[in-house]
């Protein structure tokens, strides 16, 4: 419903702790019990990973509160969160999947977010669009992929500069026009994008996931079986890792993940 204390671009000193509070009101038929406030991406501030929430009766509203504590240099920080059942399942808040915090550290102008460029081939329909990365996904998914491929007695795979611009470019992509597809919003395909990327494949092949975190998409990928079989197929030698989060799209962060070889 509102932000109670520091809203958006609320500028902070570096280093100081700050009491961060929502009000939420609980417009569905059943009571809030066990529910829980999740940390989901972004600049952490110090968030745990989850947080009680109260127990709220349908129709009440509820305040939730988090202590977190801005970075130490100067910039522009975001924290996004969800809320989710005693059963792990996340709940719509109105159009959005998510909720934050955005603070400002510092004494300079309010730098702007990242800018997207046009992906590889074109595919970013998009002239702008605010999004967030997170090098942390990226990291956690190539160590999961290459975790399962050792079970397998299969090599690990390396990432490629050219393949991870084409999966950045399509994540970014389908963050920035709320998109779940393999083609772009151009019409581009898996194999167009690597190649504008500059990369020539022999075979290639593409997995994505939209709504969660790392250990989720790569959760997912493995109980499918066609998802299952790309992260496994003995024909990649090297790979490409994507993830943009935008918090007003469709599903919040999407990931990307090129296999191929030359």
């Amino acid at each position: 419903m509102e932000d109670v204390t520091i809203p958006d671009e609320t500028r902070l000193p570096a280093g100081q702790t700050f009491t961060k509070t929502w009000r939420f009101k609980n417009t569905g038929t059943c009571h809030w019990s066990s529910y829980r406030i999740h940390f989901l991406t972004g600049d952490r501030m110090g968030a745990p990973d989850s947080a009680p929430i109260p127990d709220t009766l349908a129709g009440s509203t509820v305040d939730l509160s988090l202590e977190l504590t801005a970075p130490t240099a100067s910039g522009t920080y975001s924290a996004y969160f969800t809320l989710k059942t005693a059963q792990g399942e996340s709940i719509p808040i109105g159009t959005e999947k998510t909720f934050w915090v955005k603070i400002i550290v510092g004494e300079g102008d309010s730098p702007s977010r990242p800018t997207a460029t046009a992906a590889p081939g074109g595919t970013n329909g998009s002239e702008r669009c605010d999004f967030s990365e997170n090098a942390a996904y990226i990291n956690q998914i190539q160590s999961l992929i290459n975790a399962e491929r050792a079970k397998n007695g299969l090599p690990a795979l390396g990432l490629s500069l050219p393949l991870s611009a084409a999966a950045q470019g399509h994540s970014i992509d389908m963050a920035c026009n709320s998109l779940l597809s393999h083609s772009g919003s151009n019409g581009s395909t898996v194999h167009s994008r690597i190649v504008a990327a500059g990369y020539t494949p022999s075979y290639s092949e593409e997995i994505i996931y939209a709504g969660g975190d790392a250990q989720q998409a790569f959760d997912w990928w493995m109980n499918d079986t066609l998802h299952r079989n790309a992260i496994l197929n003995p024909k990649a030698i090297e790979m490409g890792i994507g993830y943009a989060y935008v918090a007003d799209s469709l599903y919040g962060g999407y990931f990307t993940v090129d296999f191929a070889s030359p």
